[in-house]
């Protein structure tokens, strides 16, 4: 683990000690405020340096977070009534014996789940009325946090007036939002949770709602692992892509009985949902050389940094070289239109283009780690990552970097001197895991729900 992600769960285990106690509804708060505690720490860092430079990390981190998870086993329901984040209908479109009750987190995802009909009921977070709660219940939590402030033995990090406003803010919209849950769960009798993350801000608030209350929880992994974003493993299952992600959270502490592998499924990257990656093969490229670059939210400056490093690599082969660049979802085409200088490089957003379509249209893909990458090593396309070399827990032979516009332009050229160079990429580098088979992961995730 590097360092930086070290002080941050560092900081993270600190904040589940100390605040794990307060619940309301029987909710811990701790942890679906968890994602945007590790968010609040990244732009605090110098002060969470100083506080945890000298600190070891005594646990895996999924073991450290054992203690403040909930543990208590789920009842088996006779109804197969289940609550669905309406970003994984394309899944559960392949469902036979389930009802599925839709329920987005924000306006872009209820407004594109709305398009497909078969997406009902389809339930919008936002507008979800709050059940009443008793005011003491809200009162106490205050009366805790207030003794928490004040407490000499609490960390002065705690105590900052810049934690204490994020602390209360937080908290005051994640009571709202409970209250909202609760009346979804009035309501309905769900007998299992289905989750694309179950540490985000949303996953972890309906996924530690349900658990609460003894109900199924299933997180279905949704991109490529990380030490942050990803742990602890807080779900009753977890379905992962293969072997090579089982061993990486069991690396972490996580228990492997809450674990089960089923070939990927690409939600978001896949109008349909399930991708289609079998007997393609990349030939020999057809000039101009036609690249697809994945972005990641890496932030507005490292994506700037990149854009203009590759166009002006591509610059030096005017007419040779249609560079498209993709953009995750979360990403606005505002942010980084500017820094499309040539006419033969193109700017994507991410709805309205299928990443298939662009599949076969690329000869190469150039991500810094996307899961674009990973279901591109599927397609048998070559792979380059941009960044420094690292180790990527998925592969298995020789990945190739390139970091400065230098190295982009080496590629460049390399790929239309030598065109042979494009099956040597392909050649060299592979995913751990042997995927064959994806049809059967819709009904393995039904059978356990």
């Amino acid at each position: 683990m590097n360092k930086k992600n070290k002080i941050i769960w560092l900081c993270t285990l600190e904040f589940l000690s100390r605040f794990h106690p307060i619940k309301y509804d029987q909710v811990p708060l701790v942890l679906p405020l968890l994602r945007d505690f590790q968010k609040y720490i990244k732009r605090h860092y110098k002060k969470a340096y100083h506080w945890k430079k000298n600190s070891p990390l005594k646990k895996a981190v999924h073991t450290a977070c054992e203690p403040y998870l909930i543990n208590e086993q789920p009842v088996v329901k006779k109804e197969r009534k289940l609550l669905v984040r309406a970003q994984l209908f394309p899944l559960t479109k392949h469902f036979k014996n389930s009802q599925c009750i839709y329920i987005a987190h924000h306006k872009k995802e209820y407004q594109e789940a709305r398009t497909h009909k078969e997406c009902r009921p389809l339930l919008y977070l936002p507008r979800i009325p709050e059940t009443k709660i008793a005011g003491t219940a809200e009162k106490k939590i205050q009366n805790q946090l207030k003794k928490i402030f004040r407490s000499r033995n609490t960390p002065r990090f705690f105590r900052t007036k810049a934690f204490t406003t994020w602390m209360w803010k937080n908290t005051r919209n994640l009571l709202i939002k409970i209250r909202k849950v609760h009346t979804l769960f009035k309501k309905y009798s769900f007998s299992g949770v289905l989750y694309g993350s179950t540490i985000n801000r949303h996953g972890a608030l309906v996924t530690t709602f349900a658990q609460t209350r003894k109900i199924k929880t299933v997180n279905l992994q949704h991109g490529l692992f990380g030490e942050i974003g990803h742990l602890p493993v807080n779900a009753h299952l977890n379905f992962v892509w293969g072997k090579s992600h089982q061993d990486y959270l069991l690396a972490f502490g996580a228990p492997k009985q809450k674990i089960k592998m089923v070939p990927p499924v690409f939600i978001r990257n896949n109008s349909l949902g399930l991708s289609d990656f079998t007997d393609k093969r990349s030939v020999p490229p057809a000039p101009p050389l036609k690249v697809l670059v994945a972005l990641q939210p890496l932030g507005a400056q490292h994506n700037h940094t990149m854009i203009r490093r590759i166009e002006n690599a591509a610059k030096r082969y005017p007419g040779k070289v249609l560079v498209s660049y993709k953009l995750h979802p979360d990403q606005s085409r505002k942010l980084y239109q500017k820094q499309i200088r040539s006419s033969s490089s193109k700017l994507l957003s991410h709805s309205g283009n299928s990443l298939h379509n662009l599949m076969k249209w690329c000869d190469i893909i150039i991500t810094p780690y996307s899961t674009v990458a990973y279901e591109g090593l599927l397609c048998k396309k070559a792979v380059v990552f941009y960044g420094r070399p690292q180790p990527f827990y998925y592969l298995k032979g020789c990945a190739t970097f390139v970091k400065t516009e230098e190295d982009i332009k080496k590629l460049f050229l390399q790929l239309i001197k030598h065109p042979t160079f494009l099956s040597t990429l392909i050649n060299q580098l592979s995913l751990k895991d042997d995927i064959k088979n994806h049809s059967y992961a819709p009904l393995a995730i039904e059978n356990y729900l």
